[in-house]
């Protein structure tokens, strides 16, 4: 072969060589490119996949689907087990607050500024569980029960009524409201309010079921009602008077600070200077709570020192109760052999308490020494004598919110007016003046509207209009006295008569107030009179004026009680209102549309009648009585025909821990 031949040869292996090298090259790289290319992809569909699985969990999705619980044929989600669970919550809080809003103390033993899984209860058996579990277990039994009245409204064709179906539009209606108020659609409003996964159709749902069981529960109590007779009535008074009887009492609770007790002898001796003659504090022997005067004159206290250690509960043996004479076992029975113990001392909010309860002679001295002793941010609160005031308490109430020892002590046949005595509680140090002693309420409750036009804000308006800048500097340097010229005592305003522009005298005798603030206010009163009687003349006309112009904010739409609205009072008691308000609520004359212009120490009220009960209240009351037992009874069969059907699942608990999730963010603290 020829030598050029050979190396056309080589070249053509050589590039043959070198092109299957580059292809080879080539595919590699494509290949790694694939990889990479592919594996970016994945990641980008992760990332997808993570932000739908985002949105839909944000707007409930699982929480829809998700099983929460299974009762028969019906399956609960865990969106509708959390409405369950936020409602029973709301309950319990509401009721708190709304204690403290009129008494200033929560009775309810539940504290709604907490996480219900940090605060305990007791179950039906006695046993101590959170407020959490006990939420729980509450869903599983409400809706047990929920469901057996469902089926039987199936089977005997019950169809919820009209008015039922009305309360149901204005629930949504007033959602829809407070939804547009804070920018929120509907169904977003009701996800915030009750968890994630419930809309409005869903909410309306639930909704008809529980108006139409308790259409059926109302039914049930008609039917027991209407056969009730006063035979039965009289024979449950006769049985046990104290459970239908009242009393009337002057109250001031002084808070227990056990974080900072006074604990030396100094403090001891600084706090109780002002009244070193109190008997409670004189010896160590009469240093309990049931000795603390000699006005708390009850079974208990008449008796000698051991005896009365022996009758009182383990909740009653308080620090102030362990002195050497009287030491006893934790559980209040009679102590076999007395131990050395060291004595603990009384808490300084049990020295102050007895320290009053020592000055106290007569309920004018107890309004007045209220002021002295109570704490500093309610000192304008007591200057109104009705703070201390509470009438028509009910036995069953101290008993179950307070103390069944104080409730036996208030209801005793031997209290006489005028008895007083300090009572310890956890969180308070009370000292309680007997202004009624036990009686039945004969003066059946009645309903009535308002509208106050208040001399307090009037002369607050006029002081403000009237203020040059010398007299915003003369204020501000004596802020903590008196300034106001038009409020005063009633001692230092010139008492006169003034002529309306209707022709109406008005005086300010017996105000704290100016006769032109006097006649200010009335004139004021009377165009919302006026627009009133020019306008529709009903009920809920006068309810929009009462949010429009009334000064009284406790009977009124406001942030912290919803449920307040249009000037309404109802179920009120005699003896509850100043003197000139009840007498023309319950002016025998008085019959439902009627209005009135009347005047108080407080101001001018434009005032609506809406109704009267038909019976006294301890009648009402015994026959409620009556029907709870009947109901109660009934219902424990339903209890216990339906306990154990509702199967929980492995989301029952996810759900339950999402619900107290969300009580605690919207509600606890807030």
């Amino acid at each position: 072969m020829a030598k050029k031949d050979v190396e056309n040869e080589y070249r053509s292996e050589r590039k043959e060589r070198l092109s299957k090298a580059a292809k080879q090259k080539s595919k590699k790289m494509r290949d790694s490119t694939d990889i990479i290319a592919g594996f970016i992809k994945g990641i980008a569909v992760v990332v997808v996949i993570a932000l739908l699985c985002g949105i839909v969990y944000m707007f409930g999705v699982p929480h829809k689907l998700m099983p929460a619980l299974k009762i028969g044929d019906r399956t609960y989600s865990a969106a509708e087990y959390s409405y369950y669970y936020t409602s029973v919550y709301q309950t319990y809080a509401n009721t708190a607050y709304s204690y403290v809003s009129q008494y200033g103390i929560n009775l309810s033993g539940f504290d709604y500024t907490k996480d219900p899984a940090d605060q305990t209860t007791t179950d039906s058996d006695g046993k101590t569980i959170t407020y959490d579990e006990f939420f729980r277990n509450y869903v599983v039994e409400t809706l047990e029960n929920y469901n057996y009245y469902l089926k039987l409204a199936k089977e005997q064709n019950v169809q919820l009524s009209d008015e039922h179906k009305a309360e149901i539009e204005d629930n949504i209606k007033e959602l829809a409201s407070y939804a547009t108020s804070y920018g929120y659609s509907t169904s977003r409003y009701i996800s915030v309010l009750y968890g994630k996964g419930l809309n409005e159709k869903k909410l309306r749902s639930l909704l008809e079921e529980q108006y139409l069981v308790a259409q059926m529960i109302e039914e049930q109590e008609e039917e027991i009602e209407s056969k009730i007779t006063m035979d039965d009535i009289n024979a449950l008074l006769k049985e046990d008077p104290s459970a239908f009887q009242s009393v009337d009492i002057r109250l001031l609770g002084i808070a227990i600070e056990k974080d900072k007790n006074d604990k030396t002898e100094s403090n001891k001796t600084e706090s109780t200077t002002n009244n070193e003659s109190t008997e409670a504090e004189n010896t160590e022997a009469e240093n309990t709570e049931a000795e603390n005067t000699e006005a708390e004159n009850t079974e208990a206290e008449n008796t000698e020192a051991e005896n009365t250690v022996a009758e009182n509960t383990e909740a009653e043996n308080t620090e102030a109760e362990n002195t050497e004479a009287e030491n006893t076992e934790a559980e209040g029975t009679e102590s076999t052999k007395a131990e050395e113990k060291e004595e603990k001392e009384p808490s300084k909010a049990e020295l102050l308490a007895n320290e009053m309860l020592a000055e106290v002679t007569d309920e004018a001295s107890f309004i007045e020494l209220c002021k002295m002793y109570c704490a500093e941010d309610q000192k304008e609160t007591f200057k109104d004598e009705s703070a201390s005031l509470f009438i028509g308490i009910k036995k069953s109430t101290v008993s179950s919110n307070i103390d069944k020892e104080l409730a036996e002590w208030l209801f005793n046949e031997e209290r006489a007016v005028g008895d007083k005595r300090v009572f310890v509680a956890d969180d308070y140090a009370y000292v309680i003046y007997i202004k009624q002693t036990a009686y039945l309420e004969e003066d059946p409750l009645v309903n009535a509207r308002h509208i106050l036009v208040s001399f307090a804000d009037i002369a607050a308006e006029d002081k403000t209009n009237n203020k040059s800048e010398s007299d915003e500097a003369k204020e501000e340097d004596t802020k903590k006295e008196e300034t106001a010229d038009d409020k005063t005592t009633a001692t230092e305003v010139e008492t006169k008569e003034l002529t309306a522009s209707d022709g109406t005298v008005v005086s300010n005798e017996g105000t704290a107030y100016s006769a032109e603030v006097v006649l200010k206010a009335y004139e004021k009163a009377r165009e919302i009179y006026q627009e009133y009687i020019k306008g529709e003349n009903t009920e809920e006309a006068f309810a929009k004026l009462a949010e429009k112009y009334s000064d009284d904010t406790a009977s009124i739409t406001n942030d912290k009680d919803s449920s307040a609205y249009g000037g309404l009072y109802e179920d009120i008691t005699k003896g509850e209102m100043v003197a000139p308000f009840e007498n023309w609520v319950y002016d025998s004359s008085r019959k439902p549309g009627d209005v009135d212009i009347v005047m108080t120490n407080y101001g001018w009220h434009v005032m609506y009648f809406v109704s009267a009960h038909e019976e006294a209240p301890w009648i009402e009351s015994a026959r409620a009585s009556i029907v709870s037992d009947e109901l109660n009874e009934y219902q424990d069969e339903i209890s216990e025909k339906t306990a154990g059907t509702a199967n929980t699942t492995a989301f029952t608990k996810i759900a339950g821990n999402e619900a107290l999730k969300l009580v605690n963010k919207l509600y606890s603290n807030n």
